[in-house]
């Protein structure tokens, strides 16, 4: 099992949005790497938010979160020949 974490900063405090963020992230992050492994979401973990300040000091909500992935199956039809 492989394991990718991503994080993002929101301007308000909303952890469905981040949730769509990190996953969108997640997804090309483990496509990018070029392997037959995909995201188990029912693994996907978050933490935050956390206050952060962005480069010209606002106030930013950052969100972390991490995703284990697992080998996809190769289905039976194509093993049959």
């Amino acid at each position: 099992m492989h394991s990718f974490k991503a994080r993002t900063a929101q301007a308000d405090v909303h952890l469905d949005q981040a949730t769509a963020a990190l996953r969108s992230q997640l997804r090309r992050m483990i496509a990018a790497e070029g392997t037959d492994r995909t995201p188990d979401w029912s693994t996907l973990r978050i933490w935050g938010p956390f206050e952060v300040f962005s480069q010209r000091g606002e106030i930013r909500y950052e969100y972390r979160g991490l995703v284990d992935t697992s080998r996809t199956a190769v289905p039976s039809r194509a093993l049959a020949g």
